[in-house]
Formats: structure tokens, C-alpha cells, sequence
């Protein structure tokens, strides 16, 4: 639980430390390393054991995984043109190619590619329709695949493509939600002073600003919030609450289709579910929910302490906590605090010291067991630790500083080191847990 402005200090300055010209990254499950490296002026691409693929150059910015880690696509330019090799076949060459994403389930890629001044979305190598321009990162899958949405600028107005049909045009559009079932899109749009949430292409109720839209788990519409004259809303289905000085972490615990979310209100912050406000604290910190979707719990900070608050109910009194988690099927749970000068996990058992905790890093495998990114201050060094198991795994930092440096997100440097690093210790563990094959 190091403090997070020291961890971020030490990673803006590891990325010029990362050897050159070849740079290393791993698949999700660390079990692939992919290397590039310069061959007679050329980029080459190698996916573990598998032979080479060369190319003039590679836009390390857009390599992507799918998510199980079985597939790789990256941007890559022979001679003039532009192409996005997908495991080591490259697709339609192209005047330029930006933003690749895959599908959930790894079994689709898309991408915007240009000629001629015209922009297009590619999904599995087939064009879609010609546009002006399409927004940055907004490529979205719903969950199963089978639908594809971005934003694109056509006639000079902003619009939602969803497979294939633009939406009506705007001045400007927010990020695009799916439902779970895919059979709803909701995004934010403004025209002039006043932005809506747009669901299925129909605009609903005007405001001054929209924040964060998230559906729940039945296939209705979304919850959203919403700012006005008189604060911040959130605004569902069946009820309207607030307003709130501000509001943030809209999320559903779908297993009892609550919705939960973090609102400023005088005093301080506050945690409430299904309409109920909680305690008033300084703040409402590490908000986390179980994947099965019966749990929550959050950190509530004041000035002299931190509770632990679980499903709605303070649970524990610390000097200092962070890192909510749970195991998942939500039968577990356990938090970082320290005690003292003292680092430790503390579950159901009580407290596992450590010399040191980084922030950030609590999380549970599959089979159950909390894994951690843990510090040996004497020695200078940093390793993935598992809950009953004695193996540990040295964290490499070059190599972690080296992902970071080549996939900037402008604006967006602490979150994405903080993903990325909560990636790391979810895959590390789980090696430590399978153990050798």
C-alpha cells in the first residue's frame, strides 16, 4: 500500500530505462512473450515460439490482445501502405489504420482504416460505410460480438454508427454503452448547451450534462447520471434520485440488480444503494463489487480513520485501508490496511503483514486465494505473492514500464498504470496458483 504519488513518480521515469531497439511485451496470461526487434532496418514481430513477421514499421500504440490472450493485431506499414496484421496475416492495405479492437470473445477485429480521405470501419476485413472521421477509442463490442458501434463525423455532424446505420447527428457524443444482451446502445450526445442520453437513437430528456451511463442487468434502459440547474441526478428506469453535489462509480451488484454509487453531498461523500445513503465520510474510496454479483464494499476515509464498509454495513476500523476485494463467487473478501508501521492483507483469518503493499494490487484468483504486489524494502524488489503459497514472482519493471511507454493514453497515465499493474498481478498470480506445466 505504498503511496500512490511515490509509485507513480518511479513509473514516469522508467520508460526511457527500457532497452532499445527491441521492445517485449506478454500476452494477458504471461505465458506468450511477443518481441519486436530491428532487422536490417525493419520491424519484426515475434509471438513466442512462432517465426518472425517483418515489416517497414510497426505502431506499437496499437498492438491489442483479445482478451483470453489467444490473438494479436497490430498496425504495421509495407513500403506506402498501412496494414493490421492479425496473428501474423496481414489484412487490406490501407492509406492508414488506427484504433484495433477485438470483439469479447476474441472471434471478430475491427478497425478504422483511410484512402482517399474517406474513413472507414473494417470489421473482419469486410469496409463499412464512408465517413469524415471516427472518433478515437470509440470501436465498441457489445458483450456477445454480434454488434458493433462507433462514432463517426458525417455532413459535418457528430453520429453513432451501430452495425452499419448512422444515428442521428449531434455536436458531440460521450462513450457508447451496450446492454448486456446487446439488444440496447446508450450514449451521451450535446447539441448546443444541452446534452441527453440517446437510447436506441431516440434523444430522451434534456440537461446541462451527462456523466456516467451504465444498464443494469435485466435488458430495460440504462441508469445514467445527469447534471441540471439544481446539481447532479441519477437517473433509472423506474426512479430518480438526488441531486447531489456530484456523482460517480454508477454500478449495478446484478445479482440483486442494485445499483450503487459514490454522491458528494454536504459533509463529504457517500455510498447509496438502491436509493439508501450510508455514512458520511471524507471520502468513498475503492467502491468494488464481486463478480458474482451478490457483494459490495467500499473504504470510507476520514481525517484520523478509514472503515471497511461490506454490503452495506461498516465491518472494520483501520488507520489506514485501501483495496477492497473479493473472491469470486463473493464468499470472501479481504482488504489492505496498515497497522503501525506494518502492511498487511486482512481476511476472515485476520492480518498477513508484508514489509511493504503496494496500493492497488489486491485482487483473488480464480480458485478463491487473495494474490498481492508485495515490496522487500532491504532488497529493493517486488513480487506477486499468493495466499497460502510460498512461491513468489519478481516483478519485472522494465518490462511493465516498457507496455506503459508504448500504449500512452493522453491524459489518462494514472489509470492506465493502474489497470495495467492490476493485469499484471491477476495473471502472475494465476501462474503461481496453476504452478508448472
Amino acid at each position: 500500500m505504498a503511496r500512490r504519488a511515490g509509485i507513480l513518480a518511479l513509473l514516469a521515469c522508467l520508460p526511457g530505462c527500457v532497452p532499445r531497439p527491441a521492445w517485449r511485451t506478454l500476452t494477458p496470461d504471461h505465458r506468450t512473450a511477443v518481441e519486436v526487434t530491428e532487422r536490417n532496418g525493419r520491424a519484426c514481430v515475434r509471438v513466442g515460439h512462432s517465426p518472425a513477421s517483418c515489416h517497414d514499421a510497426v505502431a506499437l500504440t496499437g498492438l491489442v490482445f483479445s482478451a483470453d490472450g489467444g490473438h494479436i493485431a497490430y498496425p504495421a506499414r509495407q513500403v506506402r501502405e498501412w496494414t493490421i496484421v492479425r496473428d501474423g496475416i496481414p489484412g487490406s492495405p490501407w492509406e492508414g489504420v488506427a484504433d484495433p479492437v477485438f470483439s469479447p470473445d476474441g472471434a471478430h477485429l475491427a478497425y478504422a482504416a483511410l484512402r482517399d480521405t474517406v474513413w472507414r470501419v473494417v470489421e473482419d476485413e469486410v469496409p463499412g460505410g464512408a465517413v469524415d472521421s471516427i472518433f478515437t477509442a470509440s470501436l465498441t463490442f457489445d458483450a456477445s460480438g454480434q454488434h458493433l458501434a462507433y462514432a463517426a463525423v458525417t455532413q459535418g455532424r457528430a453520429r453513432v454508427v451501430v452495425d452499419g446505420h448512422p444515428g442521428p447527428g449531434f455536436d458531440a457524443i460521450g462513450r457508447i454503452a451496450f446492454s448486456g444482451d446487446g439488444a440496447h446502445v446508450a450514449y451521451a450526445a450535446r447539441a448546443g448547451r444541452t446534452a441527453a442520453l440517446v437510447l436506441d437513437g431516440q434523444p430522451q430528456q434534456s440537461h446541462d450534462a451527462i456523466g456516467e451511463i451504465v444498464f443494469g442487468p435485466q435488458s430495460g434502459g440504462p441508469a445514467y447520471a445527469a447534471r441540471d440547474d439544481r446539481g447532479w441526478r441519477v437517473i433509472a428506469p423506474s426512479t430518480t434520485l438526488g441531486p447531489y453535489q456530484a456523482v460517480r462509480q454508477l454500478t449495478y451488484v446484478r445479482g440483486r440488480q442494485t445499483l450503487v454509487f459514490v454522491a458528494r453531498v454536504e459533509g463529504g461523500e457517500t455510498a447509496i444503494a438502491d436509493g439508501v445513503p450510508g455514512p458520511v465520510f471524507r471520502a468513498v474510496e475503492h467502491l468494488a463489487t464481486d463478480a458474482s454479483g451478490d457483494h459490495w464494499g467500499y473504504v470510507g476515509r476520514d481525517s484520523a480513520a478509514s472503515a471497511v464498509v461490506l454490503d452495506g454495513r461498516p465491518a472494520a476500523q483501520e488507520t489506514q485501508v485501501s483495496d477492497i476485494a473479493w473472491s469470486p463467487d463473493g464468499s470472501r473478501s479481504a482488504y489492505a490496511a496498515l497497522r503501525g508501521d506494518v502492511f498487511a492483507v486482512v481476511d476472515e483469518h485476520g492480518a498477513h503483514p508484508f514489509d511493504m503493499l503496494v496500493e492497488g494490487t489486491l485482487v483473488f484468483t480464480p480458485g478463491g486465494a487473495w494474490a498481492c504486489l508485495v515490496g522487500d524494502r532491504r532488497n529493493h524488489r517486488l513480487y506477486v505473492t499468493v495466499e497460502g503459497l510460498r512461491e513468489r514472482r519478481l516483478f519485472d519493471w522494465g518490462l511493465y514500464a516498457g507496455i506503459l511507454a508504448a500504449r500512452p493514453r493522453p491524459g489518462g497515465d494514472p489509470e492506465r498504470a493502474a489497470e495495467t499493474l492490476r493485469a499484471w498481478v491477476e495473471a502472475e498470480a494465476r501462474l503461481i496458483s496453476e504452478g508448472p506445466r
